[in-house]
């Protein structure tokens, strides 16, 4: 759950606003006299203003509606980073600052956006099911404004990907422009695309002599290929990659061959990690922004993940791990 939180915290909505502007006014009891900040979800200043007796006030024009934060300083008794739907309205804040219980009205999404957060919080961690039922709850009942669009974010790997983009589709069209709702629906739209039963996607690189190589011909040249996008800085890649070494040193006497695409910039590193891992095959790495594009097209959100594909050119698995394929290809070979 901390993982997705992360795509919360960044979350900005790139539309423009009308109105006036916003005015948030603050009355929290306990709450340390001195300055307070309105911070975006970057962390940068937006706004500083001056807490009396509890009360404060920001007033702005904000050009997109957007995450941001009040914070108050460090050392204080009760420190306070308080997360607002910041749009050109109206928004008040109450609470207690000893208790910790603060409450945001003037936006359906702020308003709603508190009850997800006590929903959430009242989990348990590990509680996944939990967790995607909530998300999908907030969504349904906020798919019109900003908070539903954040929970399209909070879909991301605890949906299918047909899901996700089934939620995207129903967002107003200024809300799914932002790049990074559309950027999630890209990749589990390249996924759908991309999937187990349907038709590989041509890729074409260059090799380091300056000589092109298509995935095509290699898909037809052999019994099965296994496609693998890494990169030699990947976390995890010393329990990960040797496995997918081993599996392509086992079956390439049967019929298998690798076609890596690295998305390494430094061209040592990224030999000296071929024979490392020993990935015997086809290994490619050049531009990154080539090697980027190549592993857009099959949705790749991480890496190292990798897919098998037949002689006939169907996808036959996806995957991120070595195990993933091996049924399949003592199925096959």
């Amino acid at each position: 759950m901390r993982k997705l939180s992360i795509f919360f915290l960044i979350l900005s909505i790139t539309v423009s606003c009308t109105g006036e502007g916003y005015v948030i006014k603050g009355d929290i009891r306990d709450l340390d006299e001195g300055t307070i900040n309105l911070l975006d979800a970057s962390g940068h200043t937006l706004a500083t203003t001056q807490v009396k007796d509890g009360k404060f006030t920001f007033k702005g024009k904000t050009e997109i509606p957007q995450l941001t934060y009040i914070n108050n300083a460090l050392g204080v008794r009760y420190p306070l980073d308080l997360p607002i739907l910041l749009e050109n309205k109206r928004i008040r804040v109450r609470g207690d600052a000893a208790q910790g219980l603060i409450e945001i009205t003037g936006t359906a999404a702020n308003e709603n956006m508190v009850i997800y957060k006590q929903k959430r919080d009242a989990l348990s961690p590990n509680d996944r099911e939990g967790f995607t039922a909530l998300v999908r709850e907030t969504f349904e009942a906020n798919s019109d404004n900003l908070l539903g669009a954040m929970m399209v974010t909070d879909m991301y790997t605890y949906v299918s990907d047909g899901e996700l983009v089934e939620c995207y589709k129903r967002l107003p069209e200024e809300l799914a422009g932002n790049k990074l709702i559309s950027h999630y629906y890209d990749i589990s739209t390249a996924r759908l695309e991309t999937a187990p039963g349907k038709k590989f996607k041509e890729l074409s690189m260059e090799d380091r002599q300056g000589v092109p190589r298509k995935l095509s011909e290699q898909v037809a040249a052999n019994k099965v290929t296994l496609l693998l996008f890494w990169a030699s800085w990947t976390y995890g890649n010393k329990s990960i990659m040797p496995d997918f070494g081993a599996l392509c040193k086992r079956y390439s006497d049967k019929g298998l061959k690798l076609f890596s695409i690295s998305l390494d910039s430094n061209a040592d590193k990224w030999r000296e990690a071929i024979g490392k891992y020993g990935l015997e095959g086809t290994n490619l790495q050049g531009d990154y922004n080539q090697a980027k594009a190549c592993a857009d097209i099959y949705g790749v959100d991480g890496m190292p993940r990798a897919l098998l594909i037949g002689q006939d050119g169907t996808i036959i698995a996806r995957g991120d791990k070595a195990s993933d394929f091996e049924p399949f290809l003592e199925k096959l070979l």
